[in-house]
């Protein structure tokens, strides 16, 4: 305390942060119960997700300088403690200063902690039970910290993945060891002990699969696989395998992305494999969105160098009988990340990752041209995403979802190139949606969860939590099996297609992008950072399939 009884301004800095770090979790929380919530709050839910979103995504534009000040500050206090520590006869604390940075650390990285719903719920008994024991009992009592860690054991042995519980018995032992550990440490020490071993219990559970890959599936290459199709009619498989780092800007240095090819495989077999490498110094960038056609592959594509220019979209294409026959350049770098086929009227709706326009490639003229379609053009922090399935053939719609700052998913009539209905899906940073045309819904997947609309009635029929940064399903309709993977989380979760129940969940590691069900090999086609595998259709029907 300040000689005059007030707290110093870093404590006060400190304890705003904590709460805002609280505050952001609770609303993670509150918004994903089974409760139908007025509109009212419901709109104002979404909005604060919104805003939670961007407030992780846009601190990640200076990632690398970053990490570089807080790689210096520990070098510091390695050489020299005592700036980063209050050395005391009866144990270490941190100074005043200190705390106000690592919580606004915190703060500005909320999303750490809740990565793994079912291991940050563990985290969160875990800072309550340390409370309870520091007030209610002592610190170091036995039967407390037995208590305490039984119950979170407990609750981490009840994962469906093994590798959730490895992980969580790591945090497990080190929420022991605070709890009884002699008072080497103050409360508020042990207090941000409990939380980043939480977090970073999340983070190894989603690495775990790399290392031990038991998920079931079997290993097709190497790399991350961002998106995959085929083309029948040609027999053919394509997977994207992007090497450029990630979408931010500092990632675009060098040759970034060179390396990056498409793999093809034969079906229905999955051999033959080759690899299909258009990059060179002149034209290179981040491969990920595949669309195949008959004859051609078409290719989104984000932070591309050509002609001499950077564009932050950017798409190319080539011929399935002679990949050297290839186009790059499509959509003059407006747009081109994501790509939707019309099939009635061979056109290609192209989308861009960074503003809400929308390129149109006709097939039959090659005319290109921006599509005129009806969406807010003029909303700030907005751009748009399509699915694999975001054409519906029965309705001749289009539907897509906004991104960054958006708030709803769109069906849009193609005759008209007007909007027909409006989903509300307010998930704070939309990344992707796919389109059910047997149970006529649609499903939005975000930041933190998942909405599924009643596509007739435009009503939310099922709002579920997912893990950190879902993707577009993919849906065995034979089998009645949705997938939806979550790429920092490292997880496919199997959900029942008519009830929507969770039936279980895939552990294959960090970095899943957009998973594919394959109808001519009978397989899912997913992966991790590492690798992409397949699994049969049986077999996960066997594991995953509900009585029907």
């Amino acid at each position: 305390m300040t000689p005059r009884g007030r707290l110093p301004v870093a404590d006060w800095i400190a304890g705003a942060a904590a709460a805002g770090v609280a505050g952001l979790l609770l609303l993670r929380v509150v918004r994903y119960l089974p409760i139908t919530y007025p509109e009212t709050l419901d709109a104002a839910l979404g909005n604060a997700l919104v805003f939670a979103w961007l407030l992780f995504i846009f601190p990640l534009i200076f990632a690398p300088w970053h990490l570089a000040g807080i790689a210096a500050f520990l070098l510091a206090a390695c050489i020299l403690p005592r700036i980063a520590l209050d050395i005391r006869p009866d144990g270490w604390r941190l100074r005043p200063y200190v705390h106000a940075l690592v919580w606004s650390e915190c703060a500005l990285n909320h999303y750490l902690f809740d990565i793994n719903p079912h291991l940050a719920l563990a985290m969160v008994g875990g800072l309550l039970g340390l409370e309870v024991q520091a007030r209610v009992l002592h610190i170091g009592h036995l039967r407390g910290a037995l208590g305490v860690v039984g119950v979170i054991g407990l609750w981490t042995l009840l994962s469906a993945t093994f590798a959730d519980v490895a992980a969580g018995l790591v945090f497990v032992t080190i929420l022991w060891l605070t709890l009884r550990v002699p008072r080497t440490l103050g409360l508020r020490e042990r207090r941000l002990l409990v939380l980043l071993s939480g977090a970073g219990a999340q983070l190894f559970a989603a690495v775990i699969p790399l290392l031990l890959p038991l998920h079931g599936g079997k290993e097709l290459g190497r790399g991350l696989a961002y998106s995959f199709c085929e083309s029948p009619e040609a027999g053919k498989l394509f997977v994207a395998i992007p090497q450029a780092l990630s979408m931010e800007p500092w990632s675009l240095t060098g040759a970034h992305g060179i390396d990056g090819y498409i793999a093809r495989y034969d079906l229905p077999n999955l051999d033959g494999r080759q690899e299909y490498r258009f990059f060179s110094e002149a034209f290179h960038g981040r491969f990920e969105w595949l669309t195949c056609l008959e004859d051609r592959v078409f290719v989104g594509m984000t932070n591309t160098t050509y002609r001499g220019r950077s564009w932050q979209d950017q798409a190319m294409s080539f011929s399935i009988a002679n990949p050297k026959d290839f186009t790059a350049g499509l959509m003059d770098g407006y747009a081109g990340h994501g790509i939707a086929y019309d099939s009635s009227r061979q056109h290609l709706y192209f989308v861009s990752e960074n503003q809400p326009l929308i390129g149109r490639l006709d097939l039959r003229s090659g005319v290109r041209d921006r599509a005129l379609i009806d969406v807010p053009q003029k909303k700030q922090l907005l751009s748009l995403i399509v699915g694999p399935t975001s054409y519906h053939t029965g309705r001749d719609s289009l539907f897509m979802t906004e991104w960054l700052a958006g708030t709803h998913a769109y069906e849009v009539d193609l005759k008209t190139e007007t909007r027909r209905t409006l989903y509300a899906h307010r998930d704070g940073g939309a990344l992707g949606i796919t389109v059910d045309e047997k149970m006529s819904r649609l499903y939005v997947v975000g930041v933190w969860g998942m909405e599924v609309f009643d596509i007739d009635s435009g009503e939310l029929v099922a709002r579920r939590r997912l893990g950190m940064l879902s993707r577009s399903p993919a849906i065995d309709t034979s089998r009645g099996l949705v997938y939806v993977p979550s790429t920092v989380e490292g997880k496919i979760r199997v959900f029942d297609q008519r009830t929507l129940e969770l039936l279980g969940t895939i552990a294959v590691g960090h970095g899943p992008r957009i998973p594919h069900y394959s109808s001519a090999t009978d397989k899912l086609f997913s992966g991790s950072s590492l690798a992409y595998y397949t699994w049969g259709g049986d077999a996960l029907e066997a594991r995953f399939g509900a009585p029907r």
